[in-house]
């Protein structure tokens, strides 16, 4: 593991670390700040402390960590800790700073500035009316700054296609842990609707269900039967979290990413194909179902789709009145029961995507929110669709499921608010950025751009 290590951190021609310093290292950029962040609740000096660190290790020290640390942050999605989620993704944005200093230059390269600054606006007018700042300011901080500056770090980064899917592998493995601990739960008490490490069931399945697609990749590319068995094993583990769930949005959106990835290579199609078949088959009858229990007519009332009607019809009534400002960040909750008091599921959200963010930061701030996630999406299914089927590259092969997973969670979106969670929506965010980066590097007919290995000279994402 430590000669692995070695080879991360070698930056040119600088001889690596030797084992003496090498663990030396890994402590005080991993086990320091991690400490440091839970000991300080404020975020400047969270961030302060990370400078210094980084700077010690990425600067003072002449080695690069950004690739270390860059396979090192998806362990922020197996902590619930928001300090230690906070200190990680500092972590990897001091790295990058550190590589920019080092090498004489620092900026930071956004595209559509515009659509930036009206969300920023939009999101601190959002804050400004929240009934309860604290709380709000935690919502922003990591449900809206920390997923952008993931975003933004990982395109100025410009990982190649071998770092990012070392990065979706690790995603991959937690998703499995999560998906056994989900099934070991369920085996030890009998009941569904969990998951593993996940307050809300919703959420957790969102995050199964954008690890989901890469492993069906992975597994479509495999060769050795050590390797097929594998990555059957992770489809396995993530699907039976997913199943033990009962997130209906997430199922259908997941079915519908292998669709999309089976639209590029049949295979994925027979190799999802019973699954596939019972979805088929139980649809028609689950849909029947629910719209009898909708009106009272099955064996039992299906509260939770009756609750998600009656709470998208009670919002449109609240649209006219917040559509320009919002309501503010987290202030849905009190305003919702405050004009419909006899509701008998008190709504802490819209339960739904578009909804979420007009009442949150009002319709400008949805739009340019929806219009960047939308136009990574774009970009990301232009790229594949400009490319010859059936001779798909390593680069094109990652983008398909990135592709994926970013339609699946757009698609649940329409029945629950996902990227409310940091965790998720710092996984999407990455997603968003890993499109545009490897977009850029493709051309039609695959001819790498010049120096898609570095984001030194590279142009902006024009989309």
């Amino acid at each position: 593991m430590l000669a692995a290590y070695m080879r991360l951190w070698r930056w040119s021609d600088s001889p690596p670390p030797s084992r003496l310093i090498l663990p030396l290292l890994l402590g005080l950029s991993i086990v320091l700040p991690i400490t440091l962040s839970m000991v300080f609740s404020q975020p400047l000096l969270t961030l302060a402390a990370m400078a210094v660190i980084g700077g010690l290790v990425g600067t003072a020290l002449f080695y690069d960590v950004r690739r270390f640390l860059f396979l090192l942050f998806p362990f922020v999605f197996l902590t619930g800790l928001a300090n230690v989620s906070l200190a990680l993704t500092l972590l990897v944005l001091v790295s990058f700073l550190a590589g920019m200093i080092r090498a004489g230059r620092m900026w930071v390269e956004i595209s559509y500035p515009v659509l930036f600054l009206v969300l920023g606006v939009s999101i601190f007018m959002g804050w400004s009316q929240a009934h309860d700042k604290s709380l709000a300011r935690y919502l922003v901080q990591h449900s809206y700054f920390v997923p952008i500056l993931i975003f933004i770090v990982i395109y100025n980064l410009n990982p190649d296609v071998k770092l990012i899917r070392a990065n979706l592998f690790v995603v991959s493995v937690i998703g499995a842990i999560i998906g056994l601990g989900t099934f070991a739960m369920y085996l030890r008490t009998g009941m569904p609707r969990v998951v593993f490490q996940w307050d809300s069931l919703n959420l957790g399945a969102a995050f199964l269900g954008l690890a989901l697609p890469f492993p069906v990749l992975a597994l479509l590319e495999a060769k050795q039967i050590i390797q097929r068995s594998f990555w059957v094993a992770i489809i396995l583990a993530i699907g039976a979290g997913i199943a033990i769930s009962q997130t209906r949005a997430i199922i259908l959106g997941s079915l519908l990413a292998i669709i999309y990835i089976g639209w590029r290579d049949r295979r994925a199609l027979k190799i999802m194909l019973p699954i596939l078949l019972v979805a088929a088959v139980m649809a028609p009858a689950l849909i029947f179902s629910r719209l009898l229990m909708l009106i009272g007519q099955g064996p039992n009332t299906d509260w939770s789709t009756v609750g998600r009607v009656q709470i998208w019809l009670n919002s449109l009534q609240l649209l006219p009145h917040y559509f320009l400002r919002g309501m503010g960040i987290n202030n849905f909750h009190g305003i919702y029961m405050a004009f419909f008091p006899y509701s008998f599921l008190p709504a802490q959200h819209p339960h739904n995507l578009i909804l979420h963010y007009t009442f949150e930061i009002g319709v400008f701030g949805m739009i340019a929110y929806m219009t960047v996630i939308i136009s990574c999406l774009a970009r990301g299914h232009r790229a594949v669709r400009l490319s010859p089927v059936g001779e798909d590259d390593d680069a094109t092969k990652v983008l398909i499921a990135l592709n994926a997973g970013v339609m699946m969670l757009l698609v649940a979106g329409m029945a629950d608010a996902y990227l409310r969670d940091p965790r998720v929506s710092i996984l999407f965010w990455s997603y968003l950025a890993f499109q545009l980066v490897l977009a850029r590097q493709i051309k039609p007919g695959y001819q790498r751009t010049p120096g898609s290995s570095d984001s030194a000279g590279t142009p902006p994402v024009q989309f």
